[in-house]
């Protein structure tokens, strides 16, 4: 090369790493022009030209350079972030694999191959590429956060928190694998330690919104109220401004749901929340026809991160057994992980056809779901843990549909129906969800009447319950209990001599907070007895050892209410104003126990404590319970089942027609 180029070149990698791209372009382009340019030249030219917004010039350009020498890795590696930045993947991987052969394995450029194995299914060799990384560059914590997200998406929870663990060590700052890590120790019910994860966040950077949301979270679930206040009023005005801003918020629309009580926020929340997934999901796939016949068969697929030992699958695994194939084809697909249940599996046989789409990419699974000719998608994880969303988010399906996973709006233009009943989300409030309404007949929740209770009923001493004494009880998760209900607990408590208060022991640290307040109310912490989670058949057992179950307030017990009726136990409940906290009383109309709802707190008491105080009416209320159970619809499953085929028959003919999602009711017949 003459000196001439030399300093030509000297000049454009200045300007490149000064980042004067246009001046870098001009620069270069005569030679680029005029043919003159070497390898050299005409790879910095691509570059600059790449970074100007000329990406497909620049492209070209660059892979110009890497045909005029092949064996140059730099230009290589150049070609590689340029073709990844234009999403050719598969490209990518090829240049920067080539770049490896001819240099040898340095950190850059099996960093760059890592990320680009990242945007494809192939999950063994991104975990290879990433331990040769985390050798290579000993000090990055980059490598050993992404093999820890691997392991926990494969459910490999205890690797997953070592190699959380040592990229912290790497990078003791690293603001998002601290938070990362206190996720999955929520997860695992270490409750402290996730909350000691976010307080080190938030001693590095006090305003870190997803610290801060989740923190809220797991002091809900410890009960730690004091703590909990303050923070979620920063929270909630953090994420207001957010969302007045344009910006996503932190806070999370499924931790919501156990505070707040106006509508229309949480509205707003999950609007925001899932315009953001739209987003990032990336282009739709192109529309998919409506068929002109509304009578034939339809291709229903659900999808779910809880096709396993999860309240969604004891809900509705039966479901699949029952549908009329002469009109219904189903496809179940599964996102989160094989945890080798009796659950999974006879969703996976009782299905058409079962798909575990957990290693798919989001792209890929809703290709496939396209593929399958579904007609309905039904997606049943809403902002749950493990949703994916992002998969509806692409339009894989014609009609899709919220139920069963989420109690309340997902607030996505995506979702085009939300399956609701008359009591959980009344008429006129409909302005309130993104989703058109569609009304089953009576309770929206699904049942199993055939569910299995465990034949040995325990005796009370074995649960260190009293002889002779009142059961109240409450198994519904921890971060479901809030201050004043659980004053009102301990009122009850005082007001019937002998009573105890029979709870889930979720967390250490709740019981602890449990018993400290019960002490400030003035109750011996001794009444209040803490249950271990043994196997459901046998958890509705020794359900059956409790006189009355005392509801949450904002969000109300689900399959938990379902659970103690099921078992024989009254649960006295209070309509709320928002979807959640209407659950309970849906509930018990279905079951024509609606006495059991009351309107206020004041009236809760009442009704809880006639019932601690008259053995007459509550043994009145079990018979009826016993009596209801096979002569009411809340666990009529096969008329459910006919009832939510009808839903989405009428909805087909809705679009067959041409009409765009509107308000349906289904009627009982």
């Amino acid at each position: 090369m003459t000196a001439p180029d030399d300093a030509l070149v000297a000049e454009a990698v200045a300007l490149l790493q000064g980042g004067q791209h246009a001046a870098c372009w001009a620069l270069c382009r005569p030679r680029v022009e005029d043919g003159s340019a070497d390898a050299i030249v005409t790879n910095l030219a691509g570059m600059a030209r790449y970074h100007i917004g000329e990406k497909e010039g620049g492209l070209a350009l660059i892979e110009r350079a890497a045909t005029m020498a092949p064996d140059n890795w730099g230009i290589l590696g150049n070609l590689g972030n340029a073709r990844l930045g234009q999403n050719d993947v598969d490209g990518a991987i090829d240049a920067y694999r080539r770049a490896i052969e001819l240099r040898g394995e340095d950190a850059g450029t099996v960093r760059n191959l890592a990320a680009a194995l990242l945007r494809t299914d192939r999950q063994g060799e991104l975990r290879s590429c990433l331990e040769r990384l985390a050798n290579l560059a000993p000090k990055d914590p980059w490598p050993l956060t992404r093999l820890a997200i691997i392991a926990e998406a494969e459910d490999r929870i205890a690797e997953a928190v070592v190699l959380y663990r040592s990229a912290i060590a790497r990078d003791p700052k690293s603001i998002d694998t601290r938070n990362r890590l206190g996720v999955l120790l929520g997860r695992l019910d270490k409750v402290s330690e996730a909350i000691d994860c976010y307080r080190h966040v938030l001693e590095i950077e006090p305003e870190n919104g997803a610290a801060l949301a989740r923190i809220v979270l797991e002091l809900e679930r410890a009960c730690i109220w004091p703590e909990v206040a303050p923070l979620r009023a920063r929270l909630v005005a953090k994420s207001d401004a957010a969302i007045a801003a344009g910006r996503r918020s932190d806070e999370l629309p499924f931790a919501q749901l156990s505070y707040e009580e106006d509508p229309a926020r949480i509205l707003t929340l999950a609007r925001n929340v899932s315009a953001s997934i739209e987003g990032r999901a990336g282009a739709k796939l192109p529309p998919s026809p409506i068929s002109a016949d509304p009578e034939r068969l339809l291709r229903i697929g659900y999808l779910s991160h809880d096709f396993r030992t999860h309240a969604v699958a004891q809900l509705c695994w039966r479901l699949f057994p029952l549908h009329d194939r002469a009109a219904f084809h189903v496809t179940g697909y599964m996102s989160g992980p094989n945890d080798g249940s009796a659950l999974r599996a006879a969703i996976a046989k009782e299905a058409d056809r079962f798909r575990d789409i957990r290693t798919l990419t989001h792209r890929n699974a809703a290709e496939q779901v396209r593929a399958d000719g579904i007609d309905i998608l039904i997606d049943m994880t809403g902002h749950t843990a493990g949703s994916r969303l992002d998969i509806a988010a692409l339009r894989p399906a014609p009609i899709q549909i919220s139920w069963l996973g989420y109690p309340g709006t997902t607030g996505a233009s995506f979702i085009d129906y939300l399956l609701a009943d008359p009591i959980v989300l009344p008429h006129g409030e409909e302005r309130f969800y993104s989703e058109a309404v569609c009304r089953l007949p009576h309770s929206y929740l699904m049942t199993d009447n055939a569910q299995p209770i465990a034949e040995t009923v325990p005796t009370r001493a074995s649960q260190r319950l009293p002889e002779t004494g009142f059961v109240f009880c409450s198994f519904n998760n921890m971060h479901k209990i809030e201050p004043v209900m659980f004053a009102l607990w301990m009122d009850l408590l005082r007001d019937a001599p002998g009573s105890v208060l029979w709870l889930h022991a979720y967390n250490e640290p709740a019981v602890r907070q449990l018993r400290r307040v019960a002490r400030t109310h003035g109750i011996d912490p001794d009444r209040l007895i803490f249950a271990d989670r043994p196997d459901k058949a046998a958890h509705l057992a020794r359900a059956q050892l409790a006189d009355l179950a005392l509801d949450t307030r904002i969000y109300n017990g689900h399959t938990t209410t379902i659970d103690m009726l099921w078992a024989g136990v009254p649960v006295v409940t209070m309509l709320g104003s928002v979807f959640q906290a209407r659950v309970s009383a849906s509930l018990l109309k279905s079951m024509r126990l609606s006495e059991l709802t009351a309107r206020n707190l004041d009236t809760y008491r009442v009704i809880a404590l006639k019932l601690a105080r008259d053995p007459a009416a509550l043994a009145a209320l079990k018979a009826r319970i016993a009596a209801n159970r096979s002569s009411t619809p809340l666990f009529d499953t096969v008329g459910f089942a006919r009832h939510l085929e009808r839903a989405y028959r009428t909805i087909w003919r809705r679009a067959c027609a041409g009409q765009k999602p509107g308000t349906i009711d289904i009627p009982t017949r």
